[in-house]
């Protein structure tokens, strides 16, 4: 069973613009959670992204074609927390995305955990 488990982020992202984490693989993977904390006063819209553009995962290019996961929106207005499950994912790579509407905050953590076969 392949199980991976990273940060995304290696310092504090401030939230103040429309901002998408980096792209990672998850090849063989079937299921996938990712966790999100941020503070301050953040408003805007967290959402996941995917790509089936046939880049190998360790080479040096990385995904440009990307679309919304359905259902994924989650509106944030303050500090908080906020995570994804996705199960039975048939993606080759899956990015963060954030959508500014206002306010300030930070994201201190954006963890994946992605297992499969």
């Amino acid at each position: 069973m392949r199980i991976n488990s990273q940060n995304l982020i290696t310092s504090n992202i401030t939230l103040s613009g429309n901002w998408n984490s980096s792209a990672v693989w998850i090849g063989h993977a079937v299921n996938l959670s990712l966790y999100f904390k941020f503070t301050g006063v953040p408003e805007g819209i967290f959402s996941l992204e995917y790509s089936n553009d046939g880049i190998s995962e360790s080479g040096p290019e990385t995904p440009t074609n990307w679309a919304r996961i359905e259902g994924s929106e989650q509106t944030v207005a303050e500090a908080g927390t906020h995570g994804y499950q996705i199960a039975n994912a048939g993606f080759r790579w899956v990015r963060a995305a954030y959508s500014y509407t206002a306010g300030i905050g930070i994201l201190t953590i954006l963890k994946v955990n992605v297992k499969g076969v």
